[in-house]
């Protein structure tokens, strides 16, 4: 552990996510047609000592304002990205993912469940691909029994620095006042 840092490739993966992104929702219908586009932002952060992320996540349409807070952390022991997910839409709770890194493709496959029990949870795959240290794709199925449907595509470019881990969303969202720890 460098700096009392885990280290290993795949605290590299978290660490090239970590940074401030702007992001473009492509949301899609149950035939395939984009339905709707919307712009924002997100921050993603090393915390507990540098042994987890944290993805503060906003976007805006019209007078909607989508936010969500999530943890994410390499277990070494299930080789697996695990992490929570909580927003202000689903009202039902936690949202668990695992992931699995693919060199080949640079892409973090995710399968994300809520903690509830409910047969009728809708149920999430992601495919997240790191496209350069500047840019990253992530595209999101809902998974109903054997069927799969494409209903979400993020594109992520990295921000501009705004320095001291300070970022001003483009909502005007009051900036991150408490310096985090960084990896670097």
């Amino acid at each position: 552990m460098a700096d009392g840092y885990p280290t290993g490739p795949m605290w590299d993966v978290l660490d090239q996510l970590s940074g401030v992104w702007n992001v473009t929702e492509h949301h899609y219908n149950a035939i395939g047609q984009v339905i709707a586009t919307v712009e924002g932002t997100e921050e993603i952060v090393w915390v507990l000592d540098g042994y987890a992320i944290e993805r503060t996540y906003t976007t805006k349409s019209g007078d909607e304002l989508y936010k969500a807070v999530g943890t994410f952390v390499w277990n070494e022991t299930a080789k697996a990205f695990e992490g929570v997910w909580f927003d202000n839409r689903t009202g039902g709770g936690a949202t668990i993912s695992k992931g699995v890194w693919n060199e080949d493709k640079r892409m973090i496959h995710y399968k994300l469940e809520p903690v509830s029990d409910s047969r009728n949870a809708v149920r999430y795959e992601v495919l997240d691909r790191v496209l350069s240290k500047d840019a990253h794709e992530a595209t999101t199925y809902t998974i109903s029994g054997t069927n799969r449907l494409k209903r979400l595509v993020v594109n992520y470019q990295r921000a501009e620095s705004c320095g001291l881990n300070s970022v001003m969303s483009l909502f005007s969202i009051t900036p991150t006042e408490e310096k985090k720890p960084s990896r670097k």
